[in-house]
């Protein structure tokens, strides 16, 4: 399974950039209005949020928009990111998933670190203005790659047992979760899926004949 996830970077990063807009609205109309101005908050503002040393704004986490000092309500729970990874591993034709879903019964971490990953490079790439098919797109640099995958499955392999109930539960009930619901987009929207088949069109006056 793990080598199977492994081989998709690519095609991870570049579906990843399609969910990464919320993170980059910027309120300040003069700014937003300025190309050269936007790309250079951007830049900062993904500096920012990269640090996944710093829990009150990494840009993986799910935090409370009301508390002042951004409290994290669940590790790796951000929505976005949440709707990316299933979005990717459950209805595109180029995730292995379908192959090995009876292997397991909950989210592999591999799978979510992964997502991880691919979505903070999609942050950079459109934080730089160099996303993927565009000529000049950044490179996936494997040694960096390799240290946040496996930053990001440490992490999630000590949330996964931690000793506090607090902590564990609420993230091992969210990849349950996760899992539960690719399972449904994968029988409704996977690739092999019979609701994905174009329906037969029939014209209305034909229809009409037909219910008489």
């Amino acid at each position: 399974i793990r080598w199977a996830l492994i081989n998709l970077h690519s095609k991870l990063v570049a579906h990843a950039e399609k969910f990464v807009d919320a993170f980059y609205r910027c309120s300040d109309p003069v700014i937003k209005d300025n190309h050269i101005a936007l790309q250079s908050w951007k830049l900062d503002h993904f500096n920012q949020i990269k640090d996944q040393r710093e829990a009150s704004s990494f840009c993986l986490h799910e935090h409370d928009p009301i508390s002042q000092t951004k409290e994290v309500l669940r590790y790796f729970g951000n929505t976005f990111f949440k709707e990316f990874h299933k979005d990717f591993w459950y209805s595109q034709s180029a995730s292995p998933v379908r192959f090995f879903k009876r292997k397991y019964r909950t989210t592999p971490l591999p799978m979510l670190a992964l997502s991880g990953v691919a979505f903070l490079y999609a942050l950079e790439h459109v934080a730089k203005g160099q996303m993927s098919n565009c000529g000049n797109t950044l490179r996936f640099e494997a040694a960096n790659y390799s240290s946040l995958f496996k930053a990001f499955w440490t992490a999630m392999l000590g949330l996964s047992n931690h000793n506090l109930d607090e902590v564990r539960i609420p993230f091992t009930e969210q990849l349950q979760l996760l899992h539960s619901q690719g399972m449904q987009i994968l029988a409704t929207k996977g690739p092999e899926s019979l609701q994905k088949v174009v329906p037969v069109t029939i014209p209305p006056s034909v229809r009409a004949t037909a219910l008489l």
